[in-house]
């Protein structure tokens, strides 16, 4: 939520990093894993956000998440 409103201050106390290197960041975005027959083993990431939440057999792991950070420089943030 901070990334959208870019609040870098309170992005920067979250991630524990300078406010230089939050302007480092491009995107932040979070996916679902996704385990298809409940089976407690993560099968895919929905990058798509296309997963049915009404689906009883494939369900997203409450558990898990798929976390991309895009950054213009990459070897600025360790």
């Amino acid at each position: 939520m901070y990334f959208v409103e870019q609040n870098n201050q309170a992005l920067s106390e979250g991630l524990s990093l300078s406010e230089g290197q939050i302007k480092n960041i491009k995107d932040i975005s979070a996916y679902w894993i996704i385990d298809n027959g409940r089976d407690g083993m993560p099968d895919y990431v929905d990058l798509n956000n296309s997963h049915d939440v009404y689906d009883t057999l494939n369900v997203r792991m409450p558990d898990r998440l798929n976390v991309r950070v895009k950054i213009n420089s990459p070897q600025e943030l360790k």
